[in-house]
């Protein structure tokens, strides 16, 4: 059985992939706080390590909405 991530191994798995906690917002269509809620909760239900785990690359046109 796989274990939960850590918060780290969560935020190094969103590192990794190129997105930033806005961009994951946009994404999954929710406030910026809700997904940091998300990332940060080490109790977090297992679906959402499944969602972490199963990001695509961010889109480009995500990642240059950052720098506005």
């Amino acid at each position: 059985m796989f274990r939960k991530l850590t918060r780290s191994e969560a935020k190094a798995e969103l590192a990794r992939k190129g997105w930033s906690n806005r961009a994951l917002a946009k994404w999954w269509e929710c406030t910026e706080e809700y997904s940091s809620k998300v990332v940060n909760d080490e109790n977090r239900k297992r679906h959402f390590d499944d969602a972490l785990r199963g990001l695509p690359v961010c889109p480009k046109e995500l990642r240059d909405g950052d720098k506005n």
